[in-house]
């Protein structure tokens, strides 16, 4: 990942996402879900909680500076979040 290899000093160029878009993998939008209060730390996730929601100001600003719309998707049930997510992604189809 682009973000987490800036944040631990293993950086990938700008230009890999660029060339992402140019080839299809990306589209225009990125959805970022509301913190839900708690992290869970495991072998994958190290963060304690200060520093998963700094981590996650900081790639929602990331994306937007790479020309992302950034999309913030409430607290809500799993149907509620899949429906928001459905009408956003068929509404800018």
């Amino acid at each position: 990942m682009l973000f987490y290899g800036k944040e631990y000093g293993r950086s990938q160029s700008v230009e890999f996402v660029d060339q992402g878009f140019s080839a299809g993998r990306y589209q225009g939008t990125v959805f970022f879900f509301d913190d839900l209060g708690f992290c869970e730390n495991n072998e994958i996730r190290h963060e304690h909680q200060a520093k998963a929601q700094a981590l996650a100001q900081r790639f929602s600003t990331d994306y937007e500076s790479l020309g992302f719309t950034v999309v913030t998707v409430a607290v809500a049930s799993i149907e509620e979040r899949a429906t928001f997510i459905e009408q956003k992604c068929c509404s800018n189809a």
